[in-house]
């Protein structure tokens, strides 16, 4: 009995161990370069935590953006940059705002850019 109860426990244990936490946050930041490259793909550096992160591509739907969707998010975040706004992003992952990595595409994320008034 205790050694099945100590099975179950450790059993238990382990998964709540290895289990990713999922939480929905929200970034803000200034916009520092954005671009797209010869294949469409648009990449942002951005405070904070943004760095060359792939959103979308203007030349096919890709990371559940659509092509015009990625186009005035392009345009967005070019007046962002022109205009020295903050921007805002809302995300739900198991990342924050300085952990996603670099030179892939942003995960977790579902809302925004939004230019903010300040």
């Amino acid at each position: 009995m205790r050694e099945s109860l100590f099975k179950v426990f450790a059993s238990v244990t382990l998964i709540a161990c290895t289990a990713s936490a999922s939480a929905n946050y929200f970034c803000e930041g200034k916009v520092h370069h954005v671009a797209v490259g010869p294949g469409g793909q648009v990449t942002l550096y951005a405070d904070p935590g943004f760095h060359w992160d792939y959103l979308c591509s203007v030349s096919a739907a890709t990371n559940g953006v659509s092509v015009d969707a990625c186009k005035a998010i392009f345009s967005a975040l070019l007046t962002a940059q022109a205009t020295d706004k903050t921007v805002q992003w809302a995300f739900s992952d198991a990342l924050s705002c300085t952990t996603h990595p670099d030179w892939q595409y942003l995960t977790g994320w579902y809302w925004g850019p939004v230019v903010l008034e300040q």
